[in-house]
C-alpha cells in the first residue's frame, strides 16, 4: 500500500478511511537463514486497528516479490491478487509459516488523505 515498489495490486490507498496510519516493520529470517520477509504492518489511529499490510519476500537467490493485503469496508482481507478471505493469515503464503521473527522497527507515520477518496 505504501511501498516504493512496483508490483501489480488491486488494492490501493483510496481502499482506505482517510487519517493517520502508525507504521512497522517487522522482519522475519528463513530456516536456511537467506530467505527474508519484511512485514509492513499499517495500523489507523487513533483505534491502532490494523488496515493494510505489505509484504515484502526476498529469496535466497535475492529475488523480490511483494504483495499487499488490505481489510475492505466488509470486513473481509483482500491481497494485491483479489482474493479474499475472513483472516489475513490465510492469505499469506505459506511458505513463510517456518521463519523466525528477528526484530521490529518503529516507521514515520503514513497519512492518507480524503482526496482518495474523492471528496
Amino acid at each position: 500500500m505504501f511501498l516504493d515498489v512496483t508490483f501489480h495490486s488491486l488494492n490501493s490507498r483510496a481502499d482506505l478511511p482517510a487519517g493517520s496510519y502508525r507504521s512497522v516493520c517487522r522482519l522475519y529470517r528463513g530456516p536456511a537463514g537467506l530467505e527474508r520477509a519484511l512485514l509492513f504492518e499499517y495500523r489507523l489511529q487513533p483505534e491502532d486497528t490494523l488496515r493494510a499490510c505489505d509484504l515484502l519476500l526476498i529469496d535466497e537467490d535475492g529475488s523480490m516479490r511483494a504483495r499487499d493485503f488490505v481489510l475492505t469496508k466488509d470486513f473481509d482481507w483482500r491481497d494485491s491478487a483479489g482474493m479474499k478471505a475472513g483472516n489475513l493469515i490465510s492469505l499469506i503464503p505459506q511458505e513463510i509459516s517456518n521463519f523466525r521473527f528477528e526484530r521490529e522497527q518503529e516507521l514515520p507515520t503514513e497519512l492518507v488523505e480524503a482526496q482518495f477518496h474523492g471528496r
